[in-house]
This record gives structure tokens, C-alpha cells and sequence, in this order.
């Protein structure tokens, strides 16, 4: 989904996104946590979390053609946020951060982690901005409000 923020002469066009999730269980993040291959249970286990996986994923792909799509043919310079349920390594973070700033990248520190459960390092929120703009800074709030650590940044347009 997507607002346009109009502020005197200017419009911004906000992308607030939530990609597919890999709709984990309890149980897989139980086991994702203690992994074993010594029962025939086990293996069942394994091929949920492999199954869950590529599910997410092929979707992910999908919606990021979309959203990259919708973000290429705004008129105006945007603003992409919110949970990509994916790493920076991740095609769909590759895809929607395509020709737009990182705010992490530019102005985050460390890890960056954003997700609260299954590893210590999982960035999968971010924040992505036109060209157009400058990224003044960039936080994670260190408070666990859900399952995700709120993150935010602060943009100047750009004076040419």
C-alpha cells in the first residue's frame, strides 16, 4: 500500500510493504533452534521448515516484481519501509532497494537486527529512500514492542 504526502510544492509518494512471511511455528522455531536428524520425526521436521521456506520465498519474489513495479512508475520520489521478511542478501531486497538509499546501510551501525526470535542477526526491516533526499540518521529502537524492533530515519530533500 502506498499514501502520497503532499507538504507545499512537494509529494512523496510512502510505501508501507509486508512481505510474505515463512509462517513458521512454534514448533519449527523450536527446532530451527535445536536442530537433529536422529529420528524419522526429525526429518519431518526439517522438511517443514525447507517447504516453508521456498514457499516464502517464491512469493516474496512475486510481490517485489509488484511493489518494484508500482515504485518505478511513481511520479514522484518515494519512501519504501516496513518487513521484507528477508535479508540484504535476498532477492527481494535487492530488487526494492534497486536505485534507492539504504537507510541502514547510510546511517546504521552494527547488525542492524530487526527481528526479535529465531537469530541474533536477522535485519528483515528496512527502510529505503529516493535519491532525491538525504539520510539525515538512522535508529533501531532497542525496546521489544513485538516481534520486530521499531526502526526510523530522518530525510532533507536534497537542495540542488
Amino acid at each position: 500500500q502506498y499514501v502520497d504526502i503532499v507538504k507545499g510544492e512537494d509529494t512523496i509518494r510512502v510505501f508501507n510493504i509486508h512481505l510474505q512471511s515463512m509462517k513458521f511455528t512454534d514448533v519449527n522455531r523450536s527446532y530451527i533452534d535445536n536442530p537433529s536428524i536422529e529420528s524419522k520425526k526429525d526429518l519431518q521436521k526439517t522438511k517443514s521448515v525447507i517447504a516453508k521456506i521456498k514457499a516464502g520465498f517464491l512469493k516474496r519474489k512475486v510481490q517485489s516484481d509488484r511493489i518494484k513495479t508500482a515504485i518505478n512508475e511513481s511520479p514522484y520520489p518515494v519512501i519504501v519501509c516496513g518487513d521484507f521478511n528477508d535479508v540484504p542478501n535476498s532477492y527481494a531486497y535487492q530488487t526494492i532497494g534497486r536505485g534507492l538509499q539504504n537507510a541502514f546501510a547510510e546511517k546504521g551501525a552494527g547488525l542492524g537486527r530487526t527481528f526479535t526470535s529465531i537469530s541474533p542477526t536477522l535485519r528483515i526491516d528496512n527502510i529505503f529512500v529516493s535519491r532525491k533526499y538525504v539520510i539525515n540518521q538512522y535508529t533501531r529502537v532497542e525496546r521489544k514492542l513485538s516481534d520486530h524492533y521499531p526502526i526510523f530515519t530522518d530525510i532533507i530533500k536534497k537542495t540542488n
